[in-house]
């Protein structure tokens, strides 16, 4: 039994009105004296349910130290009722409360068109805006992931299907991809790789001007985007997908998240995780998918913003990984930097020759 727990969990009912920042609101307050979840969290959360914590195993799965963390909890409860259950939540934990509050406040309004397929992503359990924990629903399933390189066109393409339902959604979300802070982080991401492997600046220099010189063309700003759709997100259950790890919602072109999986099979192939031919496969999949659950986008869009995020995120995190196993893997990793850099200059200059009339049949055409 667990005792001596004080503080109070905000339940899924009262989380929209404490989680809204107040206007003009900057990085938020931080958690004094920040500690990860415990035992005490998890029963001021149940206590709230009526219901008593017996027993709590509490593994930490991903650590930033000092800034955020999720925990997965293996619980057996006892009910008002006096039944006996084995429960596995979730806790994502922040140490900026704010942004606990915004992830509660957007799995809490995100909902999808009564026509559409249903969407599986994990529910809202619970906000202790104080701690900075979000609790979270379990999805049954297995990684999605280890699909891309065996599974078959077919099998592969429900992913886009579900993106282009996901799309169609609605959330309360606040931040939104614009072209200008595209090019931002870009140029921001490509000073930082520089600074790391000197010799990448004139390329990177040559994807920010083509980039900058390349217009997006009109319309498809409105989706909602997951913000970091990539494989390892998705997970599978009886033949149907979810979609997880929902901090990054925002608005803006549907080219965003169709980008991040794209430049997401890129890495993985720079990685070895991936043969040329299972990349291109599993990126025509998708595409092909999206277009068949009525989804529309431009290829110049896409091909711009796979160049984009390659820089920023692929590239970014090979050149600011710390550096460990000495010389041949340092020689390793910077040979998987050369070719990012290779597949990011292609494709800006594709992008450029793509034209704003080309949609997502193009785009097939230009992964092939």
């Amino acid at each position: 039994m667990v005792r001596g727990v004080r503080g109070a969990v905000n339940t899924l009912r009262e989380s929209v009105a404490i989680a809204r920042p107040p206007r003009g609101a900057g990085a938020g307050p931080a958690v004094p004296g920040w500690r990860p979840v415990g035992e005490a969290d998890v029963v001021a959360w149940l206590r709230r349910e009526r219901a008593r914590l017996e027993r709590a195993g509490i593994e930490i799965v991903r650590h930033a130290p000092g800034k955020r963390l999720t925990a997965r909890c293996t619980l057996t409860v006892v009910t008002a009722d006096g039944r006996r259950e084995r429960r596995t939540v979730f806790v994502k934990q922040y140490r900026r409360t704010d942004l606990a509050q915004r992830l509660a406040r957007q799995l809490q309004t995100l909902e999808f068109r009564p026509g559409d397929p249903p969407v599986r992503f994990p529910r809202l359990l619970g906000l202790d805006a104080r701690r900075g924990l979000v609790f979270i629903e379990a999805l049954a399933g297995t990684d999605f992931a280890p699909e891309i390189a065996a599974g078959s066109a077919r099998a592969l393409e429900p992913a886009g299907a579900l993106l282009a339902t996901f799309h169609r959604g609605s959330a309360k979300v606040e931040k939104r991809v614009t072209r200008a802070g595209e090019l931002a982080r870009t140029r921001a991401t490509a000073e930082a790789i520089a600074r790391a492997w000197p010799d990448l600046a004139p390329a990177l220099g040559r994807v920010r001007s083509t980039l900058a010189r390349t217009a997006w063309g009109r319309g498809g700003g409105r989706a909602l985007l997951h913000g970091s759709f990539r494989p390892n997100h998705l997970m599978t259950h009886d033949g149907a997908l979810a979609v997880f790890d929902l901090e990054s919602l925002r608005r803006g072109p549907a080219a965003y998240d169709l980008a991040n999986w794209l430049a997401a099979l890129d890495y993985y192939e720079v990685e070895g995780r991936l043969s040329a031919a299972a990349r291109r496969r599993a990126a025509r999949a998708l595409v092909r998918g999206y277009r068949a659950a009525g989804g529309r986008e431009s290829c110049a869009r896409v091909l711009w913003l796979v160049s984009a995020l390659l820089v920023q995120k692929q590239l970014y995190k090979l050149a600011t990984r710390p550096s460990t196993g000495g010389r041949a893997r340092a020689s390793a990793q910077r040979r998987r930097a050369a070719a990012l850099m290779a597949r990011a200059e292609r494709l800006a200059v594709r992008a450029a020759a793509a034209g704003s009339g080309a949609g997502l049949d193009r785009l097939e055409r230009e992964l092939a």
